[in-house]
């Protein structure tokens, strides 16, 4: 009876003071100006390149890894998707936009109008070097499509590959150990 409650003080103490799990915190890294200002224009023939890099937030080197990612791109200043001139000549304006991440395969976000678009971004770009290559590319059919971007936020969860040790609960697994032993050593003689 006594080495089976020495064992489950021993199980209790080694999971009370074992590894805690692994830290989950979330980060962003907002790019919002633009070479001095507030929105970038995007043309047909002008795409946008630019780079999200979160090694200033993310300590890659110590363990950390990004288990989930979104971008979201704000677009503003949207004019009217069509027009006439004087019911004969027709403008179109739409702006379908595609995203590509890190030379990846274009992504097709639709037809944009002011307002926030978002994509899940697969981890694994941002986990090999730390950042997010995003190139944005507007389209139509008659070449005419214009879009302005306000911002660009990248987010989501990153977390500790390696669980974390408290340094708390150690006094609790050596008792519990010295419990074990000392409840052992009692058993042992009462057989003798």
């Amino acid at each position: 009876m006594m080495l089976r409650v020495s064992a489950a003080i021993v199980a209790v103490a080694f999971v009370a003071g074992g590894p805690a799990l692994a830290v989950s915190l979330p980060f962003e890294d907002m790019i919002d100006t633009w070479g001095g200002f507030d929105a970038v224009w995007i043309g047909p023939d002008h795409p946008l390149t630019y780079t999200h890099d979160l090694t200033d937030e993310i300590d890659f080197a110590a363990g950390w890894t990004v288990t989930e990612a979104t971008l979201e791109l704000d677009f503003t200043n949207d004019l009217l998707d069509g027009t006439k001139l004087w019911g004969l000549i027709q403008w179109d304006n739409r702006e379908f936009v595609r995203v590509a991440c890190d030379g990846q395969d274009w992504v097709e976000i639709g037809e944009v109008d002011d307002g926030q678009h978002s994509l899940v971004v697969d981890i694994d770009w941002i986990n090999d070097n730390g950042s997010l290559d995003v190139t944005v590319s507007v389209w139509n059919e008659l070449d005419t499509a214009t879009a302005w971007l306000d911002h660009s936020r990248l987010y989501g969860t990153k977390s500790l590959d390696e669980p974390v040790v408290g340094s708390a609960p150690e006094p609790v697994t050596l008792c519990g150990l010295g419990l074990g032993v000392g409840a052992l050593v009692r058993y042992s003689r009462r057989r003798r």
